[in-house]
């Protein structure tokens, strides 16, 4: 077996189709279907079958995978002692974060890098649901993401997951509402307001839900907008409500809008640093993980945190 032929399995794997999997690796859908003919002729049994017009992994090809991995990461921790040993963090760390989380933490990483040297940090922002997560991680050594406590968990044993923020969402509303004059809310006190309320599969849409299952009544939603700033805009604007992260919120509100503290349902996000197994060991990921850690750090410390609940 040949390492670049697991990583074709792989990458077949976590992009669902051969065309994908062909795109993620910079080869052709044919090359794609050689590498696994040659890899399932080594290993003597099928790793892939046909369903329908889908190529999709057997039982065997799935058990291949995890020790891909495994492969993947012990040769990661072997290039890994060598940067150590000849104390080279310079190299590049492409990061990217979906948008709210982008203005957290990637003017901060960029100063700190700029400042100090060490690794090359490039930045981009992109807005991926939870569960394509670990599909992202394949195109750059750091994914800043987000799940909601009891939405879907972290793909673990696929990625390396470094929480960096436990953040709760609080209820935006216009300055004049009545319920503004409340220190917190609940999903009672929200039984006839309207939502403005991100897509359906993302945290704002679930916590939503959530609140309407509380106080036994269906939600109101009259728009879906993912975009935050967008929302809080239209609070302003049309005197609805929408759930925004408390610290998103301190830059987003402006004029006219506040926000208060969301009581009885669980509305809070992990926003975590998120890698592949065979690229979160080199040195120079591991150094900025651990500057996005101290600027979450820094987040918690200087603002109005609420700790989670027991």
């Amino acid at each position: 077996m040949e390492l670049h032929q697991l990583r074709v399995l792989r990458e077949l794997a976590e992009r669902g189709s051969v065309r994908a999997a062909a795109d993620a690796l910079y080869i052709t859908p044919s090359a794609v279907s050689q590498h696994l003919k040659a890899l399932q002729r080594s290993a003597g049994i099928p790793l892939v079958a046909h369903e329908g017009r889908r190529l999709v992994l057997t039982d065997a090809g799935c058990a291949l995978v995890q020790a891909a991995v495994d492969v993947e990461q012990a040769m990661a921790l072997a290039h890994n002692a060598i940067e150590r040993h000849a104390g080279r963090v310079d190299r590049e760390v492409s990061v990217v974060a979906f948008p709210s989380a982008g203005r957290l933490f990637l003017p901060a990483l960029a100063a700190r890098f700029t400042a100090s040297g060490g690794p090359k940090v490039t930045l981009a922002d992109h807005d991926v649901s939870p569960e394509l997560t670990a599909t992202l991680c394949g195109e750059h050594d750091i994914v800043i993401a987000h799940r909601w406590r009891l939405g879907s968990p972290w793909p673990t044993g696929r990625v390396d997951v470094t929480v960096l923020l436990d953040e709760p969402y609080d209820v935006a509303l216009p300055a004049a509402h009545p319920l503004a004059r409340r220190r917190e809310l609940t999903p009672d006190d929200l039984r006839e307001e309207r939502w403005i309320a991100g897509q359906r599969g993302w945290a704002p849409a679930g916590i939503i839900t959530a609140i309407g299952a509380v106080a036994q009544l269906e939600p109101q939603v009259q728009h879906r907008i993912n975009d935050l700033a967008t929302a809080v805009a239209m609070v302003r604007t049309l005197g609805g409500v929408t759930l925004v992260p408390r610290f998103v919120g301190d830059y987003l509100l402006g004029d006219g809008v506040v926000t208060r503290p969301l009581a009885g349902v669980e509305a809070r996000r992990e926003v975590a640093a998120v890698s592949r197994p065979d690229r979160a060991p080199a040195a120079a990921v591991t150094a900025v993980t651990d500057a996005l850690a101290e600027i979450a750090g820094r987040l918690r410390a200087d603002h109005r945190w609420l700790p989670p609940a027991p």
